[in-house]
């Protein structure tokens, strides 16, 4: 079994590579409903700083909160997400 330290190393590798560089235009497919679950569970495991989140590099934590961001904008649901986050 792999430590904590020796799978931040792997991760860093495999994701220093210069294919992992450039930016990917995504289709805009995805109705609200998807939007909204994957802003709330991936915010969720950030939050709880999941094991996954610890491995990747820094700063991909923030770069993934601004494209939820983005993606709860473009689906028109990001004050209906802040109201549904006042709730909890």
């Amino acid at each position: 079994m792999m430590t904590t330290n020796e799978k931040i190393q792997m991760f860093d590798a495999l994701l220093s590579t210069t294919e992992w560089e450039g930016n990917v235009k995504l289709p805009a497919t995805a109705n609200r409903k998807i939007v909204l679950l994957f802003a709330l569970v991936v915010e969720k495991e950030l939050k709880e700083g999941s094991d996954l989140f610890t491995l990747f590099p820094k700063g991909l934590s923030e770069q993934l909160a601004a494209f939820i961001k983005e993606c709860l904008e473009k689906a028109g649901l990001q004050v209906f997400y802040e109201k549904l986050k006042a709730l909890k």
